[in-house]
């Protein structure tokens, strides 16, 4: 079964993630055909632009944890980070129409991409900070200034 669907109409290519039942987590299926679909877009001449889009309420919800092995996640991390680096070398623009929740991940999608599109029910968490220090949590280990937005960044709060 297909979790990311292609389609170029108008010299755009739509990407449009598709994976309800983890809410678009980055799995390796997803991941990978993701990563085929940009690289079809980027060959292709007739594509001036791409977007990326999800099916659903949930843009991405981050890394798919389900699959975490023994040795934890690094061979994951490596391919998301690949991922990102894809979106940010493309030689055409790449949108990101990213409606509904945005998670870990998900973040570097919309990080990498050169316009976010976002809606009013579009929120976005780090949510590796849950996992505790040195599992995504890239801040110092001193408390944050007493501001709204910094403290919630530290503990995965909305």
């Amino acid at each position: 079964m297909e979790l990311v669907h292609y389609s170029v109409a108008d010299a755009v290519a739509t990407i449009t993630l598709d994976s309800p039942h983890n809410r678009n987590a980055l799995s390796r299926q997803l991941v990978t055909e993701l990563f085929a679909h940009l690289t079809t877009a980027a060959a292709d001449d007739s594509v001036k632009v791409v977007l990326i889009a999800s099916a659903g309420r949930v843009f991405c919800s981050g890394a798919d944890l389900s699959e975490a092995t023994a040795d934890g996640m690094e061979e994951g991390a490596r391919r998301i980070v690949e991922l990102q680096r894809l979106i940010v070398s493309m030689d055409k623009p790449v949108v990101v129409r990213a409606y509904g929740a945005v998670r870990a991940g998900g973040i570097g999608i919309v990080a990498a991409a050169d316009i976010v599109v976002a809606n009013e029910s579009a929120t976005f968490a780090l949510t590796e900070v849950k996992l505790g220090p040195g599992r995504g949590d890239h801040q110092p280990d001193r408390a944050p200034p007493d501001e709204p937005a910094r403290r919630r960044s530290h503990d995965a709060r909305r």
